[in-house]
């Protein structure tokens, strides 16, 4: 992902809202600050990119309940289940080799990466009341070697070999 993307729509740095609850604690008080992850890039993809705000006929018309009412394609729930996924990105280190203004620390040229401590690993419900992912075998739950069984292919991913 973009570093200016993730600028530009709010989900740098967006944590796991188990993070901040580990994270945010004061001794002094006893209270904890329970921030949840930023859900603007989350509704901008839905609303302006994917489903949009209302379901649709296929004549583009919109889709109506019988009271005559519009039916939305998503709520606050699915929002959040979207914000949920986008946490966890933060900034590379700053190559040597790049020119930069001010000499940051952090690099605005290379993607993301995720910092696995901000991240919310726990399941994520999708708009059809599955899962996301399902459908996708787990890691775990192929055959041990299984990509070294004849007929599999190797598709080099990457600009270098070094990870």
């Amino acid at each position: 992902f973009s570093p200016k993307m993730g600028e530009q729509f709010n989900y740098i740095d967006s944590s796991a809202t188990r993070f901040h609850w580990d994270a945010w604690y004061d001794e002094t008080t006893g209270v904890r600050k329970l921030v949840f992850p930023d859900e603007n890039y989350a509704r901008e993809v839905m609303q302006l990119f994917s489903i949009g705000l209302h379901e649709l006929e296929l004549d583009g018309t919109e889709t109506r309940d019988k009271f005559g009412r519009e039916i939305q394609t998503y709520d606050n729930v699915n929002i959040m289940n979207n914000a949920r996924v986008m946490t966890g990105f933060t900034y590379t280190a700053r190559r040597g080799n790049t020119e930069e203004l001010f000499r940051a620390t952090k690099s605005r040229f290379e993607p993301f990466r995720i910092d696995i401590d901000k991240h919310d690993f726990f399941p994520k419900q999708s708009i059809e009341d599955g899962w996301i992912g399902d459908r996708y075998p787990l890691c775990e739950d192929l055959p041990k070697h299984h990509f070294l069984k004849i007929g599999a292919t190797y598709r080099f991913r990457g600009g270098s070999s070094i990870p």
